[in-house]
């Protein structure tokens, strides 16, 4: 089944096998014997992606106002949102409490409706970054110093545009990373030095374009090697053959 993606700024083509029909009328709920089908999807892969992850936001940042005491603050919420946001001080004072934005269940309306109502009125921690030295632009981050446009990061110092790293020192562009020092351009790897564009690697160190490497130096464009040094493309060179190739 062929489709147009119902979103008007996308208008993509895409298809509904059968597969995906099938896996739509094995999860739909069943009530008093009779099985509620969901519907086919009306939005392409990506636009539900979209949706999915819109509720969470990790790397756009905003210059906002705090609604308690009007200070200057840095926020994940826009201002033209409209959202109450506190900053640290006031959100975790005593200045406020939930009577001042509760209210009583309103059974002439859907759940749905008052919860959106309600979410609109609930003051905001206007970001998350905890215990951070000049790490102002990091959210759920915590214990790091001089860090800049990272989500999801711990014990990290001088980490830049990076996200889901932990104890990792001078280091930019990295994803899901730990303990490594001087790299960029790294997912899903730990423990390595001076590394670049390194993809599920542990204990390498002078490496560059690897994958799948454990416990070696000096690779460049090496796969599956274990304990390896002084390789491009898997086979062994002279250390000036390798750093002429690397430079």
């Amino acid at each position: 089944m062929h489709k147009t993606c119902a979103n008007g700024w996308c208008k993509n083509e895409f298809e509904v096998t059968e597969e995906d029909l099938a896996f739509y009328e094995k999860v739909s709920p069943e009530f008093d014997g009779e099985k509620s089908l969901f519907p086919s999807p009306t939005l392409c892969p990506p636009c539900r992606q979209q949706r999915r992850i819109a509720f969470r936001n990790d790397s756009c940042y905003y210059k906002n106002t705090c609604t308690s005491c009007k200070k200057q603050v840095i926020s994940i919420y826009s201002p033209d949102t409209g959202l109450p946001v506190f900053c640290y001080e006031c959100f975790w004072s005593d200045q406020w409490n939930a009577h001042e934005y509760g209210r009583e269940f309103d059974f002439t309306k859907t759940f749905l409706e008052q919860f959106d109502a309600l979410k609109k009125v609930t003051p905001r921690l206007t970001i998350f970054n905890t215990q951070s030295e000049n790490s102002d632009y990091t959210v759920h981050s915590s214990r790091n110093k001089n860090c800049y446009m990272s989500s999801s990061i711990i014990d990290c110092e001088n980490v830049f545009f990076s996200d889901f790293v932990f104890d990792c020192i001078d280091c930019i562009d990295c994803f899901s990373c730990s303990k490594m020092e001087l790299c960029s351009s790294c997912i899903f790897s730990e423990a390595c030095y001076n590394g670049d564009f390194l993809n599920v690697c542990f204990n390498l160190t002078d490496a560059m374009f690897c994958f799948d490497c454990k416990g070696g130096s000096k690779l460049l464009g090496c796969v599956g090697r274990r304990n390896a040094k002084t390789e491009v493309l898997n086979k062994n060179v002279s250390e000036e053959e390798f750093k002429k190739t690397r430079n």
